[in-house]
This record gives structure tokens, C-alpha cells and sequence, in this order.
């Protein structure tokens, strides 16, 4: 990822390029998803309702956090899609070890970056190999992004109180906001990462 560093420091970054530059498409994936429910959600309750944060003006809708808490599920559930092959090539060019990457064929076929280690895991098993590990990701980023959203949106009302009409949160609230609840999800999926890197890494 790095070229310009010494060979020691650039294995602490292998395999984490492909990642950095999937970020995009797999956040863009779970807000763009988030908030499409939400406002179907929310539609389907009033029409006149709609909101980003409780704290904002006007009454609340009693299934308002509800609401939240569904659209985060269902857009966690989403990013699996991208999330799942993103991670299994990102840890198989991290380790390097069975069953995957040294299976590979007898040849003179070397896997020396995403594409070729997505080409390789895709002729050994098809679309089916690249979702490796799917299902314990589900059962991680689903309820986890669910926690995520919700506390989020609640630490910037804490902070933030009671918004007037058109205001937005200031912008370091949403940054410490964001910080409080990714460090939440992460304490919350740490019981299922062992499950799913061995996943990765096993037949």
C-alpha cells in the first residue's frame, strides 16, 4: 500500500488498500440504504414526520426510535454484500495461510494483489466463495450497525438538546457522536470477529 516504506513497515498495511478504497461504496451503501427505510418507515407512519434526530423540532413519533433502530438493521444486513468479499480478500492478502490462497493451483499463477486474489477465490468456488464467512458477517453488522445509528443518533442529542426549526448539529457534536458510537459497535461485535476471521482463514 505504502512503496515508499521499508518492508517492515509496510507489513503492518497488507491487504488494506483494496479495503481503504471500498470504504466509500460500503458506507455509501449503508446511509444510502438507512435512510431509504427510514423515510418508508416514517412515511408509512406520517407523512409529515420525517426526521434525522429526536432531538429535532416538533413532537416525536412514538415509533420513531423503532423506526431507527429497523432502518439500521436492514442497512447493516445490506452492506454484507459489498462487506463480505471486501473482508474475506482483505484477510486472506493479510495472512496468506490455508485454505485459500495456498491451494492455489500448480502453476505459475501468483496472487499478488485484490484482483488476483478475487479471481483465484472465484475460480476455486464461484460467487459462492467470495461470500465465505457471509453469514456470521450478517449476524454481526446487522444488530451492530442497528446499535450504531441509534446511539449515535442519541449521544448528539445529548449533546446538541432540543433544535430549532432547519438547525443542524454543530458539526463536532456529530464528530463525537460518531467516535462514542463506533467505539460501542465495536465493543458489541467483538464476540462474533473471532467467528468471522476464522471463517476467513478456515475451509
Amino acid at each position: 500500500m505504502f512503496p515508499f516504506f521499508p518492508p517492515q513497515i509496510r507489513g503492518f498495511y497488507r491487504g488494506l488498500l483494496f479495503p481503504a478504497l471500498s470504504a466509500g461504496a460500503y458506507n455509501s451503501l449503508f446511509f444510502g440504504n438507512f435512510g431509504f427505510v427510514l423515510n418508508l418507515l416514517e412515511y408509512s407512519d406520517s407523512p409529515t414526520s420525517l426526521r434525522k434526530f429526536c432531538c429535532e423540532w416538533g413532537p416525536v413519533d412514538e415509533h420513531w426510535h423503532r423506526n431507527v433502530i429497523i432502518a439500521g438493521a436492514v442497512a447493516g444486513a445490506t452492506t454484507t454484500i459489498v462487506g463480505a468479499p471486501i473482508e474475506l480478500i482483505k484477510t486472506q492478502l493479510q495472512v496468506k495461510t490455508d485454505p485459500i490462497l495456498s491451494r492455489r493451483m500448480r502453476s505459475k499463477e501468483e496472487i499478488t494483489g485484490p484482483y488476483s486474489c478475487a479471481k483465484y477465490i472465484f475460480k476455486l468456488g464461484g460467487i459462492r466463495a467470495l461470500y465465505t464467512g457471509g453469514w456470521p458477517l450478517l449476524l454481526r453488522d446487522t444488530p451492530g450497525f442497528s446499535l450504531y445509528i441509534v446511539s449515535y443518533e442519541h449521544i448528539v442529542c445529548l449533546l446538541q438538546g432540543k433544535m430549532e426549526p432547519e438547525q443542524r448539529p454543530k458539526i463536532v457534536h456529530e464528530i463525537i457522536a460518531g467516535g462514542f458510537a463506533g467505539e460501542y459497535f465495536n465493543l458489541k461485535k467483538r464476540c462474533l470477529e473471532l467467528v468471522v476471521f476464522s471463517k476467513y482463514t478456515s475451509n
